[in-house]
């Protein structure tokens, strides 16, 4: 189950590049198996990436530590091209921007679950039309707290506490459980 991502993008990306990902498994951070990607256009990299996962026993619903089952994926040396996080983003205590989405079927995976795309789509929606406009987005980071399954509203709360930073919230409207956190950053174009 991916838990966390972040990732820094140094250049505009547009539609008919060509880019090459790499990817590796890059050791384990407590609980999580951690993967890095590098991505490169032309021979250069533009873009660094890590993704933190949890390993579940599908019958329990509980984390089992990584070593324990992925004794092949697992690379202790490994290079990071981001260091891993390690704290949790903080919860947004106060919002500026609001919107609001329900779950479709095309936001939904394999396992009936919404995609980790979908709540980046939400968060980064919740920046104003400013940020839009003018900025392209530089970096994300991104902590998965709860599930959302098909049907269910979803409001995406966000503040941007200093020019070019934005966080977000993204809380189930029936219980107000916030199911997921980031906090991008934006460069003028």
């Amino acid at each position: 189950v991916l838990v966390r991502q972040k990732w820094h993008l140094d250049a505009t990306l547009v539609l008919g590049d060509k880019i090459e990902i790499e990817t590796w498994p890059s050791g384990v951070d407590r609980m999580a198996a951690l993967r890095d990607f590098r991505v490169s256009r032309n021979g250069v990299e533009v873009g660094r990436a890590i993704t933190s996962w949890f390993v579940l026993d599908v019958a329990r619903r509980r984390p089992v530590r990584p070593p324990t089952v992925l004794t092949d994926l697992i690379a202790p040396d490994a290079e990071h091209v981001i260091q891993p996080p390690t704290q949790a983003i903080e919860a947004l205590p106060a919002w500026t921007e609001e919107r609001h989405f329900s779950v479709r079927y095309a936001d939904i995976d394999l396992n009936q679950h919404v995609t980790n795309s979908t709540y980046v789509e939400w968060a980064l929606e919740a920046a104003n039309v400013e940020t839009w406009t003018r900025s392209r987005l530089a970096s994300l980071d991104v902590q998965f707290i709860a599930e959302c399954t098909l049907g269910e509203q979803i409001a995406s709360r966000a503040a941007q506490p200093e020019a070019g930073s934005w966080r977000h919230s993204m809380v189930r409207d029936e219980d107000q459980k916030e199911v997921a956190r980031a906090v991008s950053h934006w460069v003028v174009r």
